[in-house]
């Protein structure tokens, strides 16, 4: 389902077009300083009581945006003074909005847990007693992790939760994506991933955003596994465990075991099958640095707008591209067919 304004269907939208370049106004709170017209301005940053800036595509940004006494939309401007509201609708008729808004159709939809109780795992995890660089794991682990990411000292929960703090938007280690080719570089360089799967030379890389107690994420693993198993495909995936604490220290497990994405395919055969949920490690046993960076990976989807999983990215000629939603056969043969690799990948 590739994010392409080609082959995606805007529904129920409003368009707007502001010709009057002279009487534009900046926002001084925006990225690069980009000018908008005054309709924009207005809507944006005066109208709306929540406006969140994610990624550029084919030419628009696409925002997150809540008026009052509104569920949470998707916006998309254009530097010619375009403003596009609606749905996104996906080639094969999926409402894709969800992945963005996190006002999400059931097929987008991997729990009904709020929100704050994903932030809440992230903050109530063990913390690290000391400031820790995160080392670079060796590669027969398949493990990636950011090599310069630091986490900081955390006290007990307090009564009062933190939101922003929990979500990472007040943490200036946190990067925020201007574009989507951004976002696709700190998948590489800041996020801890995983290697899933030995492949043949040339497969398509594929990072999937995932949290073990998904029934899509597991869907998406069972769709995948013939592709991995015989090479065609490279899975990388990202641990984005926002569902619960539950989630969060199975992800923190899994990455402990020999083969961390055996571990979460497994899990995911399990979880189609009704087999009896497993046991995470204790907390008391888990390695700090490993918790740190599965803190890290949430606030880093939190802070870059990403409100549900499976969520996906790859490349391919036309460059960087998105999938939401538990992925099919037939999404998984035009990634095979038309996906690049990086290079980057170890069959060891």
């Amino acid at each position: 389902m590739r994010l392409s304004i080609a082959k995606i269907l805007i529904a129920s939208m409003t368009m707007m077009v502001i010709k009057n370049a002279s009487a534009q106004e900046v926002n001084i709170n925006a990225q690069d300083q980009e000018e908008f017209t005054p309709y924009i301005q207005k809507f944006l940053f005066k109208d709306s009581i929540k406006t969140q800036r994610l990624f550029k595509m084919d030419g628009f940004q696409v925002w997150t945006v809540q008026l009052p006494n509104q569920n949470p939309e998707t916006v998309l401007t254009s530097k010619d003074g375009i403003l596009i509201r609606g749905k996104i609708i996906g080639p094969d008729g999926q409402d894709i909005s969800g992945s963005f808004t996190g006002m999400t159709a059931p097929a987008l939809a991997g729990s009904n847990t709020p929100e704050s109780t994903a932030l809440q795992a992230a903050q109530a995890a063990p913390a690290s007693p000391s400031v820790q660089t995160v080392p670079q794991t060796p590669p027969q682990t398949n493990v990636q992790q950011p090599a310069t990411a630091q986490t900081e000292p955390q006290s007990a929960p307090a009564t009062t939760f933190d939101v922003a703090q929990a979500s990472g938007m007040n943490d200036a280690s946190i990067p925020v994506a201007k574009d989507l080719a951004e976002f696709r570089q700190q998948a590489d360089d800041f996020s801890m991933w995983v290697q899933a799967n030995k492949f043949k030379p040339g497969a398509p890389v594929l990072y999937m955003f995932a949290d073990p107690r998904c029934p899509w994420c597991a869907r998406s693993f069972v769709e995948l596994k013939p592709y991995m198993d015989r090479g065609d495909i490279e899975l990388r995936i990202i641990p984005t465990p926002i569902l619960s604490r539950l989630s969060f220290q199975l992800a923190v497990s899994f990455i402990h075991e020999k083969n961390p994405g055996v571990a979460f395919i497994k899990h995911s055969d399990e979880i189609i099958s009704g087999s009896p949920e497993r046991t995470p490690m204790p907390d008391s046993e888990m390695d700090q640095k490993v918790v740190s960076g599965m803190e890290r990976n949430v606030k880093w989807v939190r802070k870059n707008g990403i409100r549900q999983v499976p969520f996906f990215l790859y490349k391919d000629d036309k460059g960087d591209q998105v999938l939401a939603g538990a992925l099919g056969e037939t999404k998984i043969k035009t990634i095979v067919a038309t996906g690049k690799t990086d290079g980057k990948g170890k069959n060891d």
